[in-house]
Order: structure tokens, then C-alpha cells, then sequence
């Protein structure tokens, strides 16, 4: 009997032990209820529930990432080329009555035709002098232009050397840079061809130009010599100097206003030296014409020389005239 009640008290034991096992065995394992097996990913959870979204969002952040770049490229593009434009003016020509010019030529291919008509008094007993003056400007090529003058004294046709022609050449050497301002040459021929007309003249100006404010203010220098060969005038003078200084100022995109002052030389051995101011708009009212106005007046004070005058141009132009460089 004690044999029997050991084995079943040893077979109660080894079942017990079974049952534990069996029971921490399910406890451990994981079960449906709570979910799969975890797994290891780098990938969000929002982009491994919805792969669209995910390369959706992929794709804007680079996106968004290089419009940023440009945008911060464009600013530093557009602030260099304000720098460049404060640094330099585009230039344009002045081509009102006024004697001051710029160093800028006429633009390639293009073909002025001026047509000037001035009046001037002096306080020395003579007649007042009335002239008409044709002028024609050709950009040739690049920095290159022709100028072509005949001017016709109105009511002196008798008068020696009237109705003469100039040929003139213009030569940019360099635009305006940063600290240097434009520089270019002008040369002009005097030929014996008006009434009873003698000798050959020759000028040579220099035209400096600066922009105080790009495309609005420029100052310009003038200086000039010139060689008076012919006898034209009694008692003239053969070397002859001068400057002009002055200024231009765009009240409007096409309205510019011009002040110069002149010191020269008088034509005539034994004379001072003659001041002269000017003030004259140039006005465009069309895209290839405009009217020039000028007023001169002679700060001396005395009888010798004019000491009031105005003018008036009017001037058309053709664009895409044959040129060379264009």
C-alpha cells in the first residue's frame, strides 16, 4: 500500500510541474491580440502606414530646400547688378543745339538728321546774325560715329566762308567704369567750299563724361584746340583754345535738361577771352524725333563778342541704318 500511495504522490508531482511549465510557456509567447512581432525600421511610422504620403513629403523637402537657393541666388544676382549699375551709366548722346557733348556716340546703325536754327546779338553796332545749320550724325560701327555739317547764314550771303562744310569723326576710346569716366575724341575739317572760302581747319575736342547718378545726372569736360588756317576774318586768330563744363539731368525718361558753361578764346587777335552760359531742354515727344531748345548769354558785360542768343533743332532719326559691328 505504501509502495502505491509513493508513486501516485511522485505522479501528482511530475503533473503539477507539467502544468507549471505548460502555463509560463503560453505566458511568454505573444499572442495575435497584441500585435506582430516588432520589427526594426528606420522608416517613420506615418510613411510605413501610407507610402504615398511618405514620397510625397520625400519629394516636397528637397523641393522646397532649392527654391530657397535660388530665391537667395536671385537676390545676390539682382544686388550685383544694382552694384554694376551704380558703378557705370548706360549713356546717351545729347544732340540739342547746346555745345556740350557727351562722350557717348550715336548707337550703332543709327542715322540723325538735325536741323538747327539759331539767333544771336551782340552790343558792338553790327547786325543780328540769323543761321541754319544741317547736321547729320551716323553711328558707322561700335564707339565710331560721322558727323556731316553745312551751316547757311540767313541774310549775309555774302559773307566769306558761308555755307562751308565740316566733316567730323567721333571716337570712343573707353566707357565709363567704375571710378573713370567715359573718354572719347571728336575731330573736325573745316573745307573751303562757301563763298569766296580759303584754308582748311582743324579741331580737336576732347569729350569726358561722368555719371554723379546712373542714367539721371552726368557732368562733362570739353576742352578744345584749334587751328585756324583759313582768311575768312580780318585779323583772326590762328591757335585757338577753350573748354566747356557742364551738366545734363533727365527730368523725365525722354526730357533732359543741359547746362554748360564756355571759356574760349575770341576769334580775333587782341581780344579777351569770351564766358558764355548756357541752359537748354532736349525733349523727345516721339520715338524718332524731338525739338531742342538752348539760351546763351555772355557773363563779360561789354561789346565785344555775343552777349544773347537762342536756338531751336529739330531732329529725326533711323534706326537700323547700315553699319559696320552691328
Amino acid at each position: 500500500m505504501r509502495p502505491m500511495l509513493s508513486s501516485i504522490r511522485v505522479g501528482v508531482i511530475v503533473l503539477s510541474g507539467c502544468l507549471l511549465l505548460g502555463t509560463s510557456a503560453q505566458a511568454h509567447e505573444p499572442s495575435q491580440e497584441r500585435g506582430q512581432p516588432l520589427e526594426l525600421s528606420l522608416t517613420p511610422p506615418s510613411a510605413s502606414a501610407n507610402p504615398a504620403v511618405s514620397q510625397q513629403a520625400t519629394r516636397e523637402l528637397p523641393s522646397f530646400s532649392l527654391a530657397a537657393m535660388e530665391q537667395e541666388e536671385a537676390t545676390m544676382t539682382s544686388t550685383r547688378v544694382e552694384s554694376r549699375s551704380a558703378a557705370t551709366s548706360e549713356g546717351w548722346d545729347i544732340w540739342g543745339p547746346v555745345r556740350m557733348r557727351s562722350a557717348d556716340p550715336e548707337p550703332t546703325g543709327e542715322l540723325e538728321i538735325k536741323n538747327i536754327f539759331d539767333y544771336s546779338t551782340s552790343s558792338d553796332s553790327t547786325d543780328d546774325d540769323f543761321e541754319y545749320e544741317l547736321e547729320i550724325e551716323w553711328g558707322i560701327a561700335p564707339n565710331h560715329e560721322l558727323i556731316f555739317e553745312i551751316p547757311v547764314e540767313i541774310g549775309d550771303g555774302g559773307i566769306n566762308g558761308n555755307v562751308d562744310i565740316t566733316l567730323g569723326w567721333h571716337w570712343r576710346l573707353w566707357e565709363e567704369q567704375a571710378i573713370l569716366p567715359a573718354f572719347a575724341l571728336r575731330n573736325y575739317v573745316r573745307i573751303p567750299s562757301g563763298y569766296h572760302s580759303s584754308g582748311v581747319d582743324y579741331e580737336l575736342r576732347g569729350l569726358m563724361t561722368k555719371s554723379i547718378i546712373p542714367d539721371q545726372l552726368r557732368l562733362h569736360l570739353n576742352p578744345f584746340l584749334k587751328s585756324v588756317n583759313g582768311h575768312n576774318e580780318e585779323d583772326h586768330r590762328y591757335f585757338q583754345w577753350g573748354f566747356i563744363v557742364g551738366a545734363d539731368y533727365r527730368l523725365a525718361e525722354n526730357l533732359a535738361l543741359n547746362m554748360d558753361y564756355i571759356h574760349e578764346t575770341s576769334d580775333t587777335e587782341g581780344e579777351r577771352n569770351q564766358h558764355t552760359m548756357e541752359v537748354g531742354l532736349d525733349w523727345h515727344f516721339a520715338p524718332n524725333q524731338g525739338l531742342g531748345f538752348v539760351t546763351r548769354a555772355g557773363i563779360d558785360g561789354d561789346s565785344i563778342g555775343e552777349n544773347f542768343g537762342f536756338g531751336i533743332s529739330y531732329v529725326y532719326s533711323f534706326d537700323n541704318f547700315p553699319a559696320f559691328g552691328k
